[in-house]
């Protein structure tokens, strides 16, 4: 059943027309754009030059990162931040769009949508900054897809001077459900992920003489059996884990006992401690089976993060604020997303809650989800995610700043 916009909504929209097609020429250019990673340049030069036509101050952040601050001089003022994510995927484009990116690298999971609201709010934020009663601390983000962007942030002092108190991101959810549908999850909203490499080291022999080496494989056949029982035997049938290994490489040649195999596994969880068990039960297995056989097991984890957790207080709060604009847009998230989000590692230190928008679904033509080279996005659900994240801003600012969550 298609959604149907509330009266104050669609004054809001009619009132923003102007603002809607700024950011659609926003998502054109950096949706040309695409960069992988850290090193953003393109991206953040767009960014920097816009925010400053706005007459606000960009700074640059070591860790490659954009950060602005408006509002209040206070400095006993409370201070919410916002954050958009800026980085693309190493995926070629298969999109027919005019504005397609050619460079290799593909903006498959909506970041430069995110960019494009984020500095949508900017400019009404930066608008009415003489009336905030508090402190927004609005960041773009490098590195998301890699899951260190926020923890590199964080470490170069993004939640300090000055210090937040709640923190709000929204991410675009691609072919699943009517475009403007805003989904909200109180508790932990996405998964746990870490991602981990397994090497076990043997002793090379020629195939015709095993005995004189130590052959990796068969301990790495090992460990994996061990890692399908991990699961079903040792966390409740209630839990949600994933743990897959997604590679497995050895040897150079059919008549070789290989030196060392390696192993690239996934682990999604819905619950910090139980991922934090299931390493711990990882690392007692590679150690344990390698042992038995005489050879060594080393694990490197390659990226991570905690689940999404949504203060639910603070959830409560920004969608009774936005309830009125934009009523049955506005859904409960039954059951978590199995992705994994770096705007997590802002949860454990701060409250923070994490939105989601639909961009159309099946029914409207939009067939193909986030890190797909086909992936298209219904360009209309900008505008609604960027008033979404004004009427959150602005009702934390006048209710809940004075708040201790």
């Amino acid at each position: 059943m298609k959604i149907t916009d509330t009266p104050a909504l669609k004054q809001w929209l009619l009132d923003h027309q102007a603002l809607d097609l700024e950011l659609r020429s926003h998502y054109h250019t950096l949706h040309q754009c695409p960069e992988v990673g850290s090193d953003l340049p393109l991206t953040k030069t767009y960014v920097c030059d816009t925010l400053r036509s706005f007459g606000c101050n960009p700074i640059e952040t070591p860790e490659g990162g954009v950060v602005i601050l408006l509002g209040s001089q206070d400095p006993d003022a409370p201070t919410l931040l916002l954050r958009a994510d800026m980085d693309a995927l190493p995926l070629k484009e298969e999109t027919d769009l005019s504005f397609k990116s050619t460079n290799g690298s593909m903006h498959a999971c909506g970041h430069d949508m995110h960019t494009s609201m984020m500095l949508g709010v900017t400019r009404l934020l930066k608008e009415e900054e003489s009336t905030l009663n508090g402190r927004v601390k609005i960041i773009f983000q490098p590195h998301e897809e890699g899951l260190v962007g926020s923890k590199r942030m964080i470490e170069n002092g993004i939640l300090e001077n000055p210090y937040v108190d709640a923190a709000i991101a929204i991410h675009v959810e691609a072919g699943v459900e009517d475009c403007g549908i805003i989904r909200y999850r109180k508790a932990e909203t996405t998964a746990a992920s870490t991602i981990f490499e397994v090497t076990v080291h043997g002793k090379s022999a020629h195939g015709a003489q095993p005995h004189l080496g130590i052959d990796p494989l068969n301990v790495a056949v090992r460990i994996y059996l061990a890692f399908q029982e991990l699961i079903a035997r040792e966390l409740s049938a209630f839990s949600s884990n994933i743990l897959i290994v997604g590679m497995l490489n050895a040897g150079t040649s059919h008549n070789i006992i290989p030196e060392k195999a390696t192993m690239r596994c996934s682990l999604r969880s819905f619950s910090n401690t139980d991922q934090t068990f299931i390493m711990k039960r990882v690392q007692e297995i590679c150690d344990g089976i390698a042992g038995a056989f005489h050879a060594q097991a080393s694990i490197t984890i390659l990226n991570s993060a905690p689940c999404t957790y949504n203060d639910p207080e603070l959830t409560e709060e920004l969608v009774n604020g936005a309830r009125e604009l934009f009523g049955e847009e506005l859904k409960e998230r039954p059951v978590p997303l199995p992705v994994s989000e770096d705007f997590s590692r802002f949860g454990q230190l701060v409250p923070s809650a994490f939105f989601t928008i639909a961009t159309g679904g099946p029914d409207d033509g939009y067939h193909f989800t986030q890190h797909n080279p086909k992936v298209t996005f219904d360009e209309n659900a900008m505008i609604r995610g960027c008033c979404f994240l004004h009427q959150c801003a602005i009702h934390w600012l006048n209710h809940q700043g004075k708040k201790s969550y």
